[in-house]
């Protein structure tokens, strides 16, 4: 059963409520935050129908609050990402919601820091190519024009979150043949949703503590791997005009 943390939702006249600090934006509504209005204000919790959080809203499917703290699915789910298990997890979800919440990323990549600056972030969108292989990423961030990596990777790099599950080599070599960057971010045994793994009981007031603690940890840094790592033409470019002006210097 997959578990999320956070999702959108419709009023009574079907339309996805915006986020008011953000209007392009949608607002995501998180368990605890859901679990208290429909305890302490249930005629406001009635006028909401809540929905996943995929990019894409034909894959969007109607989810209901769980007790224990996290998000279900009601019908059959619509796509998604994964077939392992992963996107199953409060660990996933959760770490997956709070990079979507930095327009600014530090990622420890190896030897190397990367500062990564984002104008926006896609939810699992549905990825298919002219091989019919369909996937469905954890995240594609769009970057601004002014951060490390953006010209190389032509704006935009998906980032999947590995819990139990690596990305699989197939997935790579598609992502690479396509342009795709991609970096992966494991959670550690000391990252991970403690509660859930150990099949303890927990509730909302758990989750949020999750939430946050991962929330503090990424802010600071992210520790990731690059596996898929194409260069745009653009970048080439770029780099032999450099070479040419340091040939141009010497001669």
């Amino acid at each position: 059963m997959a578990k999320k943390i956070s999702a959108y939702a419709k009023n009574k006249q079907g339309e996805y409520i915006l986020n008011q600090h953000k209007p392009s934006q949608l607002k995501k509504f998180y368990i605890w935050n859901v679990l208290k209005m429909k305890q302490e204000s249930p005629e406001e919790y009635e006028k909401l129908t809540f929905y996943s959080t995929q990019a894409d809203k034909q894959y969007r499917a109607r989810m209901t609050p769980v007790k224990n703290g996290f998000f279900r699915y009601i019908e059959n789910m619509k796509g998604g990402n994964n077939e392992d298990g992963d996107n199953e997890s409060i660990s996933h979800s959760t770490a997956i919601s709070v990079l979507s919440e930095f327009s600014e990323i530090t990622f420890v990549i190896g030897k190397k820091s990367y500062q990564l600056k984002f104008t926006e972030f896609f939810i699992e969108p549905r990825l298919q190519f002219e091989n019919r292989n369909v996937y469905y990423p954890d995240l594609i961030g769009c970057f601004s024009s002014e951060c490390d990596l953006s010209e190389k990777w032509n704006g935009k790099v998906a980032i999947e979150v590995a819990v139990n599950h690596k990305c699989e080599p197939k997935k790579i070599k598609d992502f690479f043949a396509h342009n795709i960057p991609i970096i992966e971010v494991t959670l550690t045994k000391k990252m991970i949703f403690l509660k859930e793994f150990q099949n303890e009981s927990y509730d909302s007031k758990d989750v949020e503590k999750y939430y946050n603690f991962l929330k503090t940890i990424f802010k600071n840094q992210v520790y990731g791997k690059i596996l898929s790592d194409p260069i745009s033409a653009n970048y080439y470019v770029e780099e032999l005009k450099l070479k040419q002006m340091e040939l141009n210097n010497i001669i």
